[in-house]
């Protein structure tokens, strides 16, 4: 454990604190820690704070000013940086794990099957470990040990204090959403549940699988369990733990699974998704109350009073910075960067780490309820042709990505004696809810990547059975971020002619992370989050598909234009002049 320089306040000074995650190698808890001045001689409770999709974090006003108020009265505070936010609006865009661009940063990472909140409760397990063996600077009361989490915050607070029975008093509040935050954009348990916090009842949410989805620490989670377990202190003899939940949606279902507990008390703030100066007060005082039996006359008034008064802003230097070691994503969690790497993929392997068991393997179908586009183009030529005689090109493309390079007439133009079927994949079926697909993935084992490729092959094998369309003659093409679909898919078939690539990425990993504005340039479903994940880098792949290849306008990790030589395969200017050579002469 390592404790920062003290930034001093009246009344208590705070310091950025550090430790190894427990289970993870490499990666380490943040926190601020906030400690009275001057010390208690006796024990002192303990509150451990975990925020919520505040851009600051641990730092921000919703956490700080609760701790404040604590820490004022004489409470050792220690706020959790969850994982991604250890230096809150300043974690760097590699590692920051928050909306758009932090899921692009998870799926590079992760690849245990657990989800995002996983990592932050056993965070929150070492946090009291530290506590209970002293390792804090002040000694902590075993038995005053509470937790407390508002919007995002609630999902940790409550999860926490589910699985682990040292954990007592609990508040929770802005919870309206809870565990179906952004439906997994924000680093939330329940994105990874689709519509766990939805009404069961849902037509949208009644069909899919919910039974049997795992969460991080490998329970089973349906509705809203986690958030109503808050309540229930585990132990060999488990018994009620008291809980205040701050309402502001009466009436939500999401208060179903508290409303059954008798130490449960709700208060109905209705519409604030927040912690108000009077909210953070009263639940110190409520917290204090449940574990000495009343806070003083006049206490929260005093606390409100105080905390309008006097309020300190947390300084950026008071954060621990990240270990210089510290890995990026795709550098540890995943292996080497694959461009290193001098190893061929290897079909077998290739639908094994994808979990494509079988052409039409129906745990495809539990990832996604969405339909897949074919648009077959038989040849112009109206002509009698032998059986088996004529080419044809595959096309993998999104609407916006086949309308770049002239649209479907276009490549149809270009070749008026072959056969062309353009396949548009379930996922761009879900336009913006492709982070909703990955998130899920995580906990079903199925990349969306295998959902993509599913639908590609079955693309080829209409083509293959076409009684016209010679199999030896079929040509391959993606373009954009299906660029990575079409080389995934030709890798499995093994036997087309030529495979193109417009305007997709060379490489997703190269020269890891890209530091510029754009961050997350690719959707999130062309990443594998499972071990050997890696393996899936177009750079791989091209070697394996080498003087087949071409390549228009490539792109880098970062969705520049790709400015290095090409791995392998060769570069063209002209697409529709790719498209209408011969692909036997093309070799």
């Amino acid at each position: 454990m390592t404790l920062g320089e003290p930034q001093a306040s009246e009344g208590f000074r705070v310091q950025g604190i550090r430790w190894p995650h427990p289970v993870v190698d490499g990666e380490f808890v943040h926190g601020l820690l906030y400690v009275p001045e001057p010390a208690p001689l006796a024990p002192v409770p303990l509150l451990l704070n975990v925020h919520g999709h505040w851009g600051e974090g641990a730092a921000s006003d919703e956490v700080n000013r609760r701790a404040q108020i604590a820490v004022r009265r004489g409470w050792l505070v220690l706020s959790l940086a969850g994982r991604g936010m250890e230096q809150g609006g300043d974690t760097p865009g590699w590692r920051r794990l928050h909306h758009r661009e932090g899921l692009y940063a998870q799926l590079r990472s992760r690849r245990d099957g657990g989800s995002p909140v996983g990592w932050d409760v056993v965070a929150g397990w070492s946090a009291v470990d530290l506590a209970v063996a002293g390792r804090l600077p002040l000694s902590v009361d075993r038995e005053r040990i509470g937790v407390m989490g508002f919007s995002g915050g609630a999902e940790r607070a409550a999860a926490l204090a589910a699985t682990d029975p040292r954990v007592g008093p609990v508040v929770v509040g802005a919870y309206e959403y809870a565990f179906s935050s952004g439906h997994g954009h924000a680093s939330c348990s329940c994105g990874v549940v689709r519509g766990a916090g939805e009404p069961l009842e849902d037509p949208a949410w009644t069909q899919l699988p919910l039974e049997g989805v795992l969460s991080g620490y490998r329970q089973p989670v349906q509705s809203w369990r986690w958030l109503g377990l808050a309540a229930c202190r585990p132990g060999v003899q488990p018994s009620e733990r008291p809980v205040l939940a701050w309402d502001n949606a009466p009436g939500d279902p999401t208060d179903s699974e508290l409303v059954t507990v008798s130490s449960v008390s709700l208060e109905e703030v209705s519409g604030v998704h927040g912690v108000t100066v009077q909210m953070a007060a009263q639940s110190w005082g409520w917290m204090t109350t449940a574990f000495e039996g009343a806070v003083a006359p006049g206490a929260i008034p005093e606390a409100i009073a105080e905390s309008r008064a006097r309020y300190d802003v947390i300084h950026p230097g008071t954060w621990l910075p990240l270990v210089e070691t510290q890995p990026a994503p795709g550098q540890f969690e995943q292996g080497p960067p694959p461009w290193r790497l001098d190893v061929l993929p290897r079909p077998a392997v290739a639908r094994a780490i994808l979990g494509l068991k079988g052409s039409d393997d129906p745990a495809l179908a539990l990832l996604i309820d969405a339909q897949v586009v074919q648009t077959l183009r038989s040849a112009a030529d109206e002509a009698p042709a032998p059986r088996k005689s004529r080419p044809a090109w595959l096309v993998v493309a999104g609407d916006s990505a086949l309308e770049s390079l002239g649209g479907l007439d276009a490549l149809t133009a270009a070749r008026p004696d072959a056969v062309v079927l353009a396949v548009r994949h379930r996922l761009h079926a879900l336009e913006g809810e492709g982070e909703v697909a990955s998130r899920f993935s995580i906990e079903n084992g199925t990349p969306p990547l295998a959902v993509a490729v599913h639908d590609v092959l079955a693309g080829y094998r209409r083509l293959v059975a076409h009684p016209y369309v010679d199999p030896a003659r079929i040509g391959l093409l993606g373009v954009g971020a299906d660029g990575v679909i079409a080389l995934q898919a030709a890798l499995l078939v093994g036997e087309l002619e030529t495979v193109a690539i417009a305007q997709g990425p060379v490489t997703l990993f190269h020269d890891g992370p890209s530091e510029g504005d754009v961050f997350a340039p690719w959707p999130p479903w062309v990443l594998v989050s499972r071990p050997g994940g890696s393996s899936f880098d177009p750079w791989l792949a091209a070697k394996a598909l080498s003087g087949r290849l071409r390549w228009m306008e490539p792109r880098g990790g970062d969705a520049t234009a790709w400015t290095e030589h090409l791995p392998y395969g060769t570069k063209v200017e002209d697409l529709i002049a790719l498209l209408a050579a011969d692909t036997r002469a093309s070799r």
